[in-house]
C-alpha cells in the first residue's frame, strides 16, 4: 500500500513520506523473519539442554554470615 502510495500519489511529499513508510516496513519485516529464526533456534537449542557447568560457581557469590 505504501509503495503504490509511494509511485502514484500527486502530491510529492506524500509520495516521499510513504517510499520512507515502505523502507520502514521493509526493514520491520526482514528484521522479524531475523528474530523469528533466532526463536527457532534456541527452541531447538532447547529441546536438548546440556550443561557444561563450565559457568562461575554460585557458591561463590553467597555473603557468608557475619560473626
Amino acid at each position: 500500500m505504501q509503495q503504490d502510495r509511494a509511485t502514484s500519489h500527486p502530491l510529492p511529499h506524500v509520495r516521499h513520506l510513504a517510499a520512507k513508510a515502505a523502507i520502514a516496513w521493509r526493514n520491520e519485516g526482514i528484521w522479524a523473519e531475523k528474530r523469528e529464526q533466532r526463536h527457532r533456534t534456541l527452541v531447538l537449542d532447547e529441546s536438548e539442554p546440556t550443561d557444561d557447568f563450565s559457568g562461575p560457581d554460585p557458591d561463590e557469590y553467597v555473603p557468608r554470615a557475619r560473626r
